[in-house]
């Protein structure tokens, strides 16, 4: 293989892949007077802002109960909430003043017995589902039940030390206990993989009744598509082997998203290998200090590049 063409594939993969966490979630939690979400289109009123990026991964479920690949958490964490949600440090996230409060986790205190043994979280009141439904304590107990007692792939291994059921004490607080001393639940560790879900939709799930009309329907086989969250997006539209569409939640509460629509492409990196092009309408952040510099540093000049900008560049405009 020339050179040449190393450095073509080199280009595309690093598209695919480099930028996708940072970026999105800028795109998601950046409000929109920052004007640095690297977003295609006008942040006017009146024109719809659309961040597209994409990789070579195909989601295996965007169903929390059955998702197990990385890919499908750039979907839920923009949708969903964590009981305990973790910082760049992988502590547990505390809330941040730049984003109102609305950075953290659902829960905002913990009680713990003196054995250790039972757990008592206070959950926010202030978050609405996207069918502008209100989100619960009881939403928070429902979900790690229903991951528990039924095997859920990736939430079952931190519900499994919960002895019995996780109880609804009120609309703010729910109660569970332990068979033995630990210190998984006490709030200084977040919670991996245990995003809640709306209990209104998932109970109907259960009986059989899938909002997509999907027969079976269980609580596994549930495409979650259009789905109901309670993060800035939701994921509205999603076509297997091609791309996934995520819209504003019209009910979330927090700081106004600097985009309207998030769009994962499964293949279009697939498409720009075999056609021989370097897609670049796909706005990235790397962890380079801007995206102009991680083009300088893989041989872009600024002359060869316009950044962020839709276009597709020919091999022939690449350094050889």
């Amino acid at each position: 293989m020339r050179r040449g063409t190393r450095f073509q594939l080199a280009i595309v993969l690093m598209l695919a892949g480099a930028f996708a966490s940072a970026a999105l979630a800028q795109a998601a939690f950046a409000q929109d007077t920052t004007g640095a979400t690297g977003a295609t289109g006008s942040t006017n009123d009146d024109q719809k802002v659309v961040f597209t990026w994409a990789g070579t991964g195909e989601p295996d479920s965007v169903n929390p109960m059955t998702g197990y690949s990385a890919i499908e958490f750039y979907f839920w964490t923009a949708s969903y909430h964590l009981p305990i949600d973790f910082g760049v440090d992988f502590g547990s996230e505390q809330p941040s003043p730049e984003f109102d409060g609305f950075n953290s986790g659902l829960v905002t205190d913990v009680q713990v017995s003196d054995d250790s043994m039972t757990f008592t979280y206070t959950i926010r009141d202030d978050l609405v589902w996207s069918d502008g439904e209100p989100l619960t304590a009881a939403d928070v107990a429902y979900t790690l039940n229903l991951y528990k007692n039924n095997h859920a792939y990736l939430p079952q291994t931190y519900v499994a030390q919960i002895d019995g059921d996780v109880r609804t004490v009120d609309d703010t607080h729910v109660e569970f206990d332990t068979p033995e001393p630990t210190s998984l639940y006490d709030g200084e560790s977040p919670y991996l993989y245990t995003y809640i879900l709306p209990q209104h939709v998932w109970e109907q799930v259960e009986q059989g009744n899938c909002p997509d009309g999907a027969d079976p329907c269980t609580p596994k086989s549930f495409s979650n598509v259009p789905q109901v969250g309670s993060g800035p997006f939701v994921m509205a539209e999603y076509k297997v082997g091609e791309f996934v569409r995520m819209e504003r939640n019209p009910y979330w509460p927090g700081p106004k998203p600097a985009v309207d629509e998030i769009i994962y492409h499964a293949e279009m990196v697939v498409r720009a290998v075999r056609r021989a092009l370097v897609i670049v309408d796909m706005p990235f952040m790397s962890f380079q200090i801007s995206p102009a510099q991680a083009m300088e540093n893989l041989g872009w000049s600024n002359s060869s590049l316009t950044y962020l900008q839709p276009r597709a560049c020919t091999l022939s405009d690449s350094p050889s």
